[in-house]
């Protein structure tokens, strides 16, 4: 059932899209959904061996790879995801 993801789609709308009009999220997280995917995660970053997604029931993202389709709990919130994510980008520069 991808009623959540619709519903998350329809409320984006008027949000900003990527510079190709798309919602990168949106076809991602159908695209994992395909390969065994919960139906309540929502893809957030793709990092090739694994992706981050966001649990809609908990709020929590985790890691899921393909091959071992086991979650990971590495944040609690999406808050800190971004801060991590943030730092690291600014030790990489």
């Amino acid at each position: 059932d991808n009623l959540m993801l619709e519903v998350a789609v329809s409320e984006t709308k008027t949000q900003p899209k990527a510079k190709n009009g798309k919602m990168i999220f949106v076809e991602k997280t159908l695209e994992f959904r395909s390969y065994g995917l919960n139906d309540d995660k929502i893809v957030i970053e793709n990092c090739d061996e694994w992706i981050y997604c966001i649990d809609v029931k908990t709020g929590a993202v985790m890691m899921w790879s393909q091959g071992d389709k086991k979650y990971k709990i590495n944040y609690k919130n999406f808050i800190e995801y971004l801060n991590d994510r943030i730092s690291d980008a600014i030790e990489n520069m």
